[in-house]
């Protein structure tokens, strides 16, 4: 979460709600608030300190999406880990599915383009998306269809074992996440979503994904020079 005061309490109470719908009684929050300039941090606090369940890993500075992932990540007590963007554009209808899921895989991924998925996402949004997936795609020559959906779940342990082979730790922390989970023989489910884009104040999408096709080329220099 980054700059997402509005979107915070919201959805702790639907995830906690889908939770006791779906009879898991035994389950955590882990909020990872990364650098806020509003009061994200404050809001994940007092939460935390109200439940038990909820637990709030914040940083005064900016971390980056994938190390505010990988640093909360590690303080999961259990196998199983959903990870969500704080606004919730995939719901939670899909976290049963993608949890047993996890039985046999060990990474779940959200799947916004699916014959069997829809997508609520303006005009700019879907044409840089389609962008950036064919970059990929041309790259690494392994197709699939949604590298950054703010949807996924894996395994811990296989989390503990990507981490070290993950070199960004910002936008294209995903990407990497599942081309090496890839390289690394780990079995992938992809979970069908209904996306809703919600309004967004913290990204900005012309200069973040600029970023993102200059980090994913210096990725892929990485992996051809070892």
């Amino acid at each position: 979460m980054y700059n997402g005061e509005q979107h915070l309490e919201n959805a702790v109470r639907q995830i906690s709600a889908c939770m006791g719908k779906n009879g898991i009684a035994d389950f955590e929050i882990v909020i990872a608030e990364d650098g806020s300039r509003d009061r994200s941090a404050e809001i994940a606090r007092n939460l935390a300190g109200k439940n038990p369940r909820i637990t709030a890993v914040s940083y005064k500075q900016r971390m980056g999406k994938g190390r505010a992932i990988e640093n909360a990540s590690k303080k999961c007590k259990f196998q199983k880990i959903i990870f969500t963007d704080v606004d919730l554009s995939g719901g939670t209808d899909k976290f049963m599915q993608m949890m047993a899921s996890l039985d046999n895989a060990e990474l779940a991924i959200g799947n916004r383009y699916s014959a069997r998925s829809g997508s609520q996402r303006d005009a700019l949004r879907q044409i840089l998306s389609f962008g950036y997936r064919f970059m990929v795609n041309l790259l690494f020559l392994r197709w699939n269809d949604d590298y950054q959906c703010g949807l996924k779940g894996f395994r811990k342990s296989a989390m503990l074992r990507l981490i070290p082979l993950i070199a960004d730790k910002k936008w294209v922390w995903d990407t990497e996440l599942i081309l090496e989970a890839r390289r690394q023989g780990m079995k992938i489910s992809e979970i069908p979503v209904h996306w809703v884009e919600k309004p967004s104040t913290a990204l900005k999408v012309g200069p973040t994904m600029m970023e993102m096709f200059v980090d994913l080329a210096r990725y892929r220099w990485r992996t051809l020079h070892g």
